[in-house]
């Protein structure tokens, strides 16, 4: 049996249907899918977007599950969208220790680890003006100032740079043009080669790989599947998991 766990932000939202079905098309069965992603969400506290809030990935329920599970023949993790703490106000030692606090957990499984750095290509581009007006997009309540976030977000990566040499974890570096003014989310056409990179870690140089091509009806059965546990608009939500038997092999769990 081999178990893949997802953690991730609004890039892993956004392509989730991709990711999922690229999985199945690529590995054998029985196959675990462990998913905490969602937009603008921290690795260590709550994240609110519109009236949905969820808990950090490093203390939300998927560790508690997981850690019950039988061992699985293989297990394979990614952890990706780092950053978005540094527009909640965190500093980087506390990111740095969520994202730990991750590896940690996973480590009593022997996965074999990919860690994504941050899109500094992009990042060195951004203007003040593209800067501002992309926080007041995506994170309206942050007052981190241009010149402190560029400051911390080159300290992040080398942190996350260490921090994958120190645990053994493939580290990919995103390359600038699979972004556009939008410096931190991939844009449409690139995520298919964003995310066969990623996925491609986990296997021989020399293997080909099957890329997904979900219909809308399918990413909307995957965008509509509830977590473990959220708030909407302060009322607490919680669901069972799995969360999805695809087929008789494969099931995914939400957090």
């Amino acid at each position: 049996m081999q178990r893949v766990v997802l953690l991730g932000a609004s890039n892993l939202t956004l392509s989730f249907a991709l990711v999922v079905d690229t999985l199945r098309a690529n590995f054998a069965t029985p196959l675990e899918i462990w998913a905490a992603h969602g937009h603008g969400r921290s690795y260590g506290t709550y994240s609110r977007v519109l009236g949905r809030s969820l808990p950090g990935i490093s203390n939300c329920r998927l560790w508690q599950d997981l850690a019950q599970q039988p061992p699985a023949d293989r297990t394979l993790a990614l952890i990706t969208d780092i950053g978005n703490d540094l527009l909640y106000g965190a500093d980087v030692p506390q990111i740095i220790d969520w994202v730990q606090a991750c590896l940690d957990q996973l480590a009593q499984h022997q996965p074999q680890v990919v860690l994504t750095a941050l899109p500094m290509d992009s990042l060195r581009k951004l203007s003040r003006p593209r800067y501002y007006a992309a926080r007041s997009l995506f994170f309206p309540r942050s007052r981190v100032s241009y010149s402190t976030m560029m400051e911390r977000v080159q300290q992040l990566n080398d942190a996350v740079s260490q921090t994958a040499e120190q645990f053994g974890a493939v580290s990919i570096e995103p390359p600038g043009d699979w972004y556009g003014f939008d410096p931190i989310h991939v844009v449409g056409r690139h995520r298919a080669a964003a995310w066969s990179r990623h996925i491609a870690s986990w296997f021989p140089d020399n293997h080909e790989l099957t890329i997904a091509k979900p219909s809308l009806r399918r990413k909307l059965k995957l965008w509509r599947i509830r977590p473990a546990e959220r708030l909407r608009f302060g009322a607490k939500q919680i669901a069972a998991q799995p969360s999805m038997e695809m087929d008789s092999e494969t099931r995914l769990w939400l957090y």
